[in-house]
């Protein structure tokens, strides 16, 4: 086995957010990697009823160029498919979000350098957080159907786009606090809302910045091949998404910080970072 040349010391220890990022992806790779596995074995109704749909509409194209479908023929079934598949998609991402609610315990003890006990931290989330991460996946569900149902169904290319705008631009960070909040506080929904979006209105260019990085992993949509699509969906849950979590809990308790821990919790103030004596 191989030794390290020079001892551990403390000015080794992770004393920004960002520091601790890095320690915590090279040290803990293996926790995150598992925490990836859970997530993809929760993401496969969305993933089949995902790949279910984009076959269905290749389908249509095909009969399309074969001349068996007019150009507004196949245009209506791949509306018809799409609002299909998306209303199906609302039950789907609340199962999601189950899978979520346990590893978010297992990220917040990496985060908070904690020792991390796997199969008890993640049940212990799932009891704890699931109720209100799962009102809250299922609300995104929703306003995801009626934004993408109203995408592309109107004349006027603004319009059609601003469910979608709302969406990611108000409800997405709100919805990422709230994962956040639950995880590390006691709160009722309400409470829990509401201090979403207060920390977000205080806090939107850092948020909006942190979270395109997340909305960026949707660029994988855009891959035309059915194979290589869904290859890159599993590699991106399973290596991509843990860190893309611990980002985000990271940039939420610098937040939190600021705005909660210091007035209320101040043994949160800094939690994982090593301050010097």
């Amino acid at each position: 086995m191989n030794r390290s040349k020079r001892e551990f010391t403390k000015k080794d220890l992770p004393d920004t957010r960002w520091r601790l990022f890095k320690d915590r992806f090279v040290f803990e790779w293996g926790k995150l990697f598992k925490t990836g596995l859970i997530l993809l074995i929760f993401c496969l109704p969305l993933a089949a009823l995902s790949l279910v749909k984009d076959i269905e509409i290749v389908a249509v194209f095909s009969e399309q160029a074969k001349g068996n479908l007019s150009a507004e023929e196949a245009k209506a079934l791949v509306n018809s498919t799409t609002a299909l598949f998306d209303l199906l998609s609302v039950v789907a991402f609340p199962l999601f979000s189950v899978g979520l609610a346990g590893v978010m315990v297992i990220i917040k003890r990496l985060a908070w350098l904690e020792p991390v006990f796997f199969k008890f931290d993640f049940f212990d989330g799932v009891k704890s957080n699931s109720p209100i991460i799962i009102v809250t996946f299922t609300v995104f569900g929703l306003l995801s159907y009626f934004a993408s149902f109203a995408l592309g169904r109107y004349k006027s290319f603004i319009i059609s786009v601003i469910p979608v705008g709302f969406v990611l631009v108000v409800f997405l960070p709100v919805l990422l606090y709230t994962v956040s909040l639950t995880t590390v506080y006691k709160l009722k929904f309400s409470e829990t809302i509401k201090t979403a979006f207060s920390i977000y209105l205080r806090s939107v260019p850092q948020t909006l910045a942190a979270v395109a990085l997340i909305i960026g992993m949707a660029a994988i949509t855009l891959i035309r091949s059915i194979l290589l699509k869904y290859i890159a969906f599993s590699v991106l849950i399973l290596f991509a998404l843990p860190s893309a979590l611990l980002g985000w809990f990271l940039v939420s308790c610098r937040q939190f910080d600021k705005f909660i821990n210091a007035r209320q919790f101040p043994e949160l103030v800094d939690k994982g970072l090593y301050k010097g004596e």
